[in-house]
């Protein structure tokens, strides 16, 4: 039997046959984006970790509502997600 690829583990054998790899979801991805019914992808607002008594409430507060992943990022992200 001819392996055309190196990489594949043994255990992908079965029945004499290779089996496809499994697409696996970026974790990280997963816990920082949701998708909606919709199909947006929900994202946090950045910088509200630290150095907070710099920002005006009304800053802080703006930040606190979450955002959706532009169209242009749309693609980069739903690659991480693409089984989650």
């Amino acid at each position: 039997m001819d392996i055309p690829n190196l990489h594949v583990v043994v255990t992908d054998i079965e029945d004499g046959r290779l089996k496809m790899p499994k697409i696996k979801t970026k974790k990280a991805a997963a816990k920082r984006f949701k998708i909606t019914a919709s199909g947006k992808i929900k994202r946090a607002k950045a910088n509200v970790e630290h150095i907070l008594t710099k920002m005006s409430r009304k800053h802080k507060n703006r930040l606190k509502a979450g955002g959706y992943v532009s169209e242009a990022d749309k693609k980069n992200v739903l690659k991480c997600l693409r089984n989650g």
